[in-house]
């Protein structure tokens, strides 16, 4: 009995809370059939505890069927709106608890304050962000996604994973569209202030992937996602390939947290290996001494 007393408990104080649903089932109510979402919690006897969730409770206008494919890939906020003990039914409302939600969240809602959402959609091209917080979707726009200058699209989707759990602080709320901005990468450590400068020393070599070139030079993706700009001349004068794809060794020459700017220059594998067997003789050398 325990799950029905959970689920009374849900239904009494009318708290909006996130349910995982599980599939779809067709339901007949009225003699019409509609696809309902559906959320297996717990048994009664022998019998099932099912819950659903009905288009016309989604929130959305004329919802569709990829509406409610769409619903099954992250935690949704929904209320209990109605209990039927005698089938072992309960159904949901996600239009009732986004207006509760809503109402609430625009009650309370401060610049930079820091909200807890899903990441809705995947980052679209144009590199603007989505986050559900319930009530609301939050925009995160490109500048405000993550630390690292000049990402790519393709990283960008590693970065943030579609319908991951994400922190956002918002940084503008209009109450008149109803809109809110927020930012991703102000609930995060800025990475330049230490980590970068210790990990891309100059001096320090390291193994990167040719992106892109221009007259003034070719620029070159490190690890962590970072963008290094190298001079073509290190790159011919060594006769080193610099295909887009290509992978090649550059050495850092500057790490400039000012402008977010990494330049270096391309290195051959021969110089890594002068440097590595200097190295290794004044160690040697160290030792036996």
């Amino acid at each position: 009995m325990k799950g029905w007393e959970q689920i009374y408990a849900h239904h009494s104080n009318g708290t909006p809370h996130r349910v995982q649903f599980a599939g779809i089932e067709t339901i007949l109510d009225a003699g019409e059939e509609y696809p309902c979402l559906v959320v297996y919690l717990g048994k009664d006897g022998d019998q099932d505890i099912k819950g659903y969730l009905p288009p016309s409770e989604l929130g959305i206008e004329d919802a569709s069927m990829d509406d409610l494919l769409f619903m099954l890939k992250y935690p949704i906020p929904v209320v209990i709106s109605k209990i039927v003990r005698e089938s072992n039914i309960v159904v949901y409302s996600r239009n009732i608890a986004l207006n509760r939600m809503k109402k609430i969240l625009w009650e309370n809602i401060e610049v930079g304050q820091v909200l807890e959402g899903y990441l809705l959609t995947k980052v679209h091209a144009n590199k603007t962000a989505y986050v559900d917080v319930g009530g609301a979707v939050i925009m995160v726009p490109p500048g405000e996604i993550t630390w690292i200058n000049n990402i790519v699209y393709y990283d960008l989707q590693k970065i943030l994973p579609q319908f991951e759990t994400v922190k956002v602080m918002i940084i503008e709320a209009n109450s008149e569209k109803q809109t809110i901005t927020g930012s991703l990468k102000a609930t995060q450590k800025d990475p330049w202030q230490n980590e970068y400068q210790e990990k891309f020393a100059p001096g320090s070599i390291h193994t990167g992937i040719v992106t892109s070139e221009l007259p003034t030079g070719v620029f070159v993706k490190l690890e962590s996602g970072l963008t290094c700009l190298c001079p073509r001349r290190g790159f011919i004068q060594n006769k080193i390939p610099h295909k887009i794809g290509d992978t090649v060794i550059i050495k850092i020459n500057k790490v400039d947290v000012e402008r977010r700017r990494i330049s270096g220059k391309a290195v051959s594998d021969q110089v890594i290996d002068v440097q590595d067997n200097v190295l290794n003789y004044f160690e040697t050398a160290a030792a036996s001494g």
